[in-house]
């Protein structure tokens, strides 16, 4: 018979440690956006059409908060029609088309913008207004909107959150989402919009409020339609390769060798690393790397721990050995992030 006193205090303890066993659980607070830019856009009865560019280490997130249009790449066959409550997510760089109606040219996103912003002065001046000013096109100037949208572009560190995107297909739509979780979207979007007009001051407390969301959508999709494609999804899926990402992902730091791995999930070396790609669509090393950079991200970022002693707590011999990998993984040492976080934070860096 268990213990009531101890029930009781797992109940007021650390949630983390009730979650260490849940993959899922573990990769969505790998989850970090390094900044956003919000905009509401009004959209009148006019002929419209919008191709939109997704850079490097980005995505866009549309709410459709009034009326009907249609969105997707460039395959009309692929395009999907939107609604009022709808989301659609555009994980992978490339570019997207957000339009009234299929078959209609599209105009770039950047030429409609230049309309807009073309005689506001200065970057940050640009974002206030992206952030403070309804973005208006095909008339809406003229009355009522018949389409309303929130668009969320939402800005990634080098690699995060890779192994979530990774296996994410060209776009995903979550239909009714908004509608589902009303207050919640409403409450984040108002508070973003709300802390973007600030300018760069209020980057840091948007930043977290649209990761928020990002989860939510994301938990959403991996719940209910990942199952249908590789990628995380799928692997959490597979008890076999669930069990690997779990053991990884609650000790990272371990000597973490394909053997080791195979037997975590109790398959052959062969076995498992090709089932481990089948469902991940990147190999295990890789998916190791992901979530031990990861980690580090955040304690550099967040933590006061040295770089020593983080080389240490994901799994590297050395710090040398640390710094060598995080420069392959980055493109820059693990103590230039430190310094840019610290100055960010308007703290002095020590040297």
């Amino acid at each position: 018979m268990s213990d009531p006193t101890d029930e009781n205090v797992a109940i007021i303890g650390n949630p983390v440690l009730l979650q260490r066993g849940e993959p899922l659980i573990q990769a969505l607070r790998s989850v970090r956006v390094a900044g956003v830019l919000a905009s509401t856009v009004a959209i009148g009865s006019g002929s419209w059409s919008a191709s939109i560019p997704v850079p490097d280490e980005c995505a866009l997130l549309y709410v459709i908060a009034r009326g009907r249009c249609v969105g997707g790449t460039f395959d009309p066959a692929t395009m999907v029609d939107l609604s009022a409550g709808d989301i659609l997510l555009f994980p992978h760089p490339g570019r997207y088309i957000l339009s009234e109606r299929r078959g209609i040219a599209p105009v770039p996103l950047e030429d409609m913008l230049e309309e807009v912003l073309g005689g506001i002065e200065g970057v940050e001046g640009r974002w206030k207004s992206l952030f403070s000013s309804p973005f208006t096109i095909a008339g809406a100037e003229a009355g009522d909107p018949v389409v309303a949208i929130t668009a969320l572009r939402l800005f990634f560190d080098h690699g995060l959150p890779a192994v979530l995107l990774r296996g994410l297909p060209p776009f995903v739509h979550l239909p009714g989402f908004a509608t589902r979780h009303g207050p919640f979207v409403e409450a984040i979007l108002r508070q973003v919009i709300g802390q973007g007009e600030e300018g760069l001051s209020g980057q840091g407390a948007a930043t977290r409020l649209a990761e928020a969301l990002l989860v939510k959508c994301l938990s959403a999709f991996l719940a209910d339609f990942a199952d249908k494609r590789p990628g995380f999804g799928r692997g959490l899926r597979d008890p076999f390769i669930a069990k690997a990402i779990g053991a990884i992902q609650s000790r990272p730091n371990l000597n973490w060798t394909l053997a080791a791995m195979s037997r975590s999930a109790g398959l052959s070396r062969s076995a498992f690393t090709d089932r481990f790609r089948a469902a991940m669509e990147m190999t295990p090393t890789e998916f190791l790397t992901a979530v031990r950079m990861a980690r580090a991200t955040d304690m550099l970022e967040n933590g006061k721990m040295s770089i020593a002693q983080i080389a240490e707590m994901i799994g590297y011999g050395s710090e040398a050995a640390f710094n060598r990998a995080f420069r392959r993984w980055n493109g820059s040492p693990p103590g230039a992030l430190r310094r840019s976080s610290l100055t960010a934070g308007g703290q002095k860096p020590d040297d």
